[in-house]
This record gives structure tokens, sequence and C-alpha cells, in this order.
């Protein structure tokens, strides 16, 4: 269960129809939120955990939103998840 910024970028902009390249959203840009230049608010995340969950099939009862604000808070999850599955 791995993924980079860039692929993060990619499905972010992809599953939100978006006008930016993917290249331009750096690792710490908030993706959701008033800070967020992308006009996605918190609910909007929701939708962005549900299509992880569909590629990657985690479990979500534990899951804290704030795990999927930026491109590297993804890859920083997914990478935990992966060392929680190699450890089990």
């Amino acid at each position: 269960m791995s993924m980079t910024e860039h692929e993060a970028a990619e499905m972010f902009v992809d599953l939100y129809q978006l006008d930016v390249d993917p290249a331009t959203i750096g690792g710490t840009d908030p993706l959701f939120g008033p800070r967020s230049a992308f006009g996605r608010d918190s609910m909007d995340v929701l939708k962005l955990i549900a299509a992880l969950r569909e590629r990657y099939s985690f479990d979500v009862g534990d899951l804290k939103t704030e795990s999927f604000l930026t491109t590297s808070s993804i890859v920083n999850f997914l990478g935990s998840r992966a060392q929680t599955n190699a450890d089990v």
C-alpha cells in the first residue's frame, strides 16, 4: 500500500475534475479547508477517503480526516497502514 505525493496529487485532481497541473501541488499545500486554493471544503475530504479506501481496502473506522489534508499526509497515512499490515 504505497503512493507518491505526485500520485496523490493526480488522484486529487482527477477525483474533483480540477483544471490544475498535479505537479504544481506541493506536498504540504492544503487540499481542503479555508486555506486550500482548490475550493474544497472539509466535507469533500470524505469523497477522497472513499476513493482511497476503494483503491487500498483499509478500514475507515478509526480514521482522522487530518490524515488526508495534504498529499504528504496521504502518503504518510498509507505508508503507516502498509507498515501496520507488514507487522501483523
